[in-house]
């Protein structure tokens, strides 16, 4: 946030002076500023929505495919096709954001990855990547991902 106000000050909000900053400045601006452009509005919002479906899908599981029950082949490839997809995508955004997150000069890459916000981003996605390391049923750190 405090970027966000520091990029303001120094550079305004109109798309001429946003197109004066480098490719790694409007990145962040892009990925970090949902009133920056149309674009990053429609990201923001596309964002939020992939949470809400991700939560969604986790809390519909074990609804319909009750623990103790057999799943079907194809519920087991539909909830991991689900699981494989909303990761990648919140993987991707997290690495793009971390990447960029010092290119206005006004936070460091350790101060991001402390913020709360990413910590909770980081908590959420790396269950998967721990399931995939540990060839578990992963049961136990599916719930870390609605945090």
């Amino acid at each position: 946030a405090r970027d966000l106000a520091t990029h303001h000050e120094e550079f305004g909000d109109s798309d001429a002076e946003i197109r004066k900053l480098g490719i790694r400045a409007r990145v962040h601006v892009f990925l970090e500023e949902p009133t920056s452009s149309k674009g990053a509005e429609i990201l923001f919002l596309v964002m939020g929505t992939f949470i809400m479906l991700s939560v969604s899908t986790m809390v519909a599981q074990p609804l319909m495919s009750p623990p103790g029950t057999d799943m079907s082949d194809v519920e087991k490839k539909v909830w991991y096709i689900l699981e494989v997809f909303f990761t990648a995508v919140f993987t991707l955004e997290y690495v793009l954001r971390l990447l960029v997150c010092n290119a206005l000069g006004t936070q460091t890459i350790c101060r991001f990855v402390i913020q709360p916000s990413n910590i909770c981003d980081v908590v959420a996605i790396l269950p998967f990547y721990i399931e995939l390391l540990v060839s578990s049923d992963g049961e136990g750190f599916r719930l870390l991902r609605i945090v």
